[in-house]
């Protein structure tokens, strides 16, 4: 069978972050076919502020290869909840093998605390691709189905192969995906200025989570994503690469490498966010000098 990804711009003011449910049956009375099938509903890609997504963005919509999909929501106007959304014109794209791979929300039945969440996707990932790569568990999230609470967590996988990764993509794991969840994209530190390596990513929250108020791993992600269309370059490191400044008061510095051509896209890595000790160190130093 021939995966694929539809994507239509999305234009919307803004979207609650939770919107699984409400885009579901958004769909569900535009079009018909979204029933049939294994087709996956991805989370509207926008920028997330709070609760909420603002607008412009994208919806995609994965499954098999078929006419009648790609022009089906051209120009439709649809209502997500109380919040309107306009979709343009679909475009359609191959879905390609990457070594990482995110969901925003996975939910299997009686998983709702990280380590039950972790020994179930141990159990499925053996028999669907028969080994278990890296897995990292994100943040806990909960989606409002009616008045029913279900209860998720994002995940990243890590060091997959070309055919695992098209395993995962096609099969996702747990349930609810024509609602996002169990969505496997490429992920996302593949976006923004930079390639955000799973270590460097790991490297702010132990250095810097507590002042940033960031403790899980996809949050610090998508921290570092916004925060690199601000940085500035400071100077060349030491063992090479060179080494970057983020936006104020925080400060964060990154060090860049080579871009990574073996990357889904050729980005410039962060290899690694350094601690604020020297500057901390040399302020100690001017205030004994100043006493």
């Amino acid at each position: 069978m021939r995966f694929v990804t539809y994507t239509w711009p999305a234009s919307y003011r803004s979207i609650p972050v939770d919107h699984g449910y409400a885009l579901y049956g958004a769909l569900s009375w535009a079009l018909q076919m979204i029933h049939e099938g294994s087709w996956q509903v991805c989370p509207l890609a926008g920028k997330p502020v709070g609760r909420e997504l603002r607008g412009p963005g994208t919806l995609q919509i994965r499954g098999p290869l078929a006419e009648s999909m790609l022009g089906a929501l051209n120009g439709q106007r649809m209502r997500v909840g109380s919040r309107e959304m306009f979709l343009g014109r679909a475009t359609l794209s191959e879905v390609k093998p990457a070594r990482e791979l995110a969901a925003r929300f996975v939910t299997i039945k009686n998983a709702t605390t990280e380590d039950a969440l972790l020994t179930h996707l141990v159990e499925r990932l053996t028999a669907m691709i028969g080994r278990v790569p890296e897995i990292t568990i994100g943040r806990r999230r909960v989606m409002v189905i009616g008045s029913k609470r279900v209860v998720g967590f994002g995940v990243a996988l890590a060091g997959l192969e070309d055919e695992e990764s098209m395993t995962v993509q096609l099969e996702g794991l747990g349930g609810r995906r024509r609602m996002g969840g169990g969505v496997f994209l490429p992920h996302q530190s593949i976006q923004g200025r930079w390639y955000m390596t799973p270590h460097a990513v790991r490297q702010l929250i132990e250095r810097h989570g507590r002042g940033l108020g960031i403790s899980h791993y996809d949050d610090a992600l998508a921290w570092m994503v916004e925060d690199s269309q601000h940085a500035v370059k400071a100077h060349d490191a030491r063992g090479g690469g060179e080494v970057w400044v983020g936006r104020r008061p925080w400060r964060i510095r990154y060090v860049i490498g080579s871009p990574m051509t073996s990357a889904p896209n050729p980005l410039p890595p962060v290899v690694t966010v350094l601690s604020n000790e020297r500057k901390s160190s040399r302020s100690s130093r001017s205030s004994r000098r100043a006493s």
